[in-house]
């Protein structure tokens, strides 16, 4: 064969093979497919704290945003699981007056839900803090004055799927709901009722793991030491 020719030959395997393998080179270079992944907002109930004032007890509810996107807040939940009446052993000498309340809940008809709608935006990797005043209307004026134990939890909704996040259990004495202007104590068999129902009460309410409001706990330590004294 002529040396030429020969020459031809090897030079066009010789451009075959380097094109073979700079395509492969070329493909393993190629930067590989990323998939953009979105964090999703996080929201955290940090605390929610009992407040005790001269009225009705106040929720303070704080949250954290660990997320990289702001969530909206549009929705609390109040699941109100059980409610406790207590008797002090006296009875209403006038018509009391009635008060005003952010949210009302019902010491009767439980369980039961109460929703109730907020808005409360957090942005990012930031916190937020608000308060609930829960009141209810009691009985009815002038027939029997009762203070009562709430046991709830709180459910909070946010963005626009509805995701939620519930808090610990909460124990929480409501006063009245009614203005006492005057009492007076009938003494004997009616006193000793009301002190034993408050008794039975408060020993079924100490069984419960729950997050207790100042006024309860002090009444517990109060009914406590009667208790021992009686």
């Amino acid at each position: 064969m002529d040396h030429a020719i020969v020459a031809a030959v090897i030079a066009a395997v010789a451009t075959i093979t380097a094109v073979i393998i700079g395509g492969l080179i070329a493909r393993k270079r190629r930067p590989a497919k990323t998939t953009t992944v979105t964090e999703q907002p996080a929201l955290r109930l940090v605390d929610v704290a009992i407040v005790d004032t001269d009225e009705f007890p106040k929720l303070d509810i704080k949250t954290r945003n660990t997320g990289r996107e702001v969530v909206f807040l549009k929705r609390v939940q109040f699941r109100v699981y059980t409610v406790w009446s207590l008797r002090p052993p006296i009875l209403p000498a006038q018509v009391p007056a009635s008060w005003n309340y952010n949210v009302l809940l019902p010491p009767t008809g439980f369980p039961y839900t109460e929703s109730v709608d907020i808005s409360q935006s957090v942005a990012p990797n930031a916190v937020d803090r608000f308060t609930f005043t829960l009141g209810h209307e009691g009985a009815p004026l002038g027939e029997v004055y009762e203070e009562f134990v709430y046991h709830m939890t709180l459910l909070i909704v946010y963005d626009e799927d509805d995701k939620t996040v519930q808090s610990k259990d909460v124990l929480l004495l409501m006063p009245s709901g009614t203005e006492l202007l005057g009492s007076y104590s009938p003494g004997g068999k009616f006193a000793e009722e009301c002190t034993e129902h408050n008794r039975q009460v408060l020993s079924e309410v100490k069984r419960i793991q729950a997050v207790q409001s100042k006024g309860l706990k002090r009444l517990i330590r109060v009914i406590g030491l009667v208790s021992r004294l009686t």
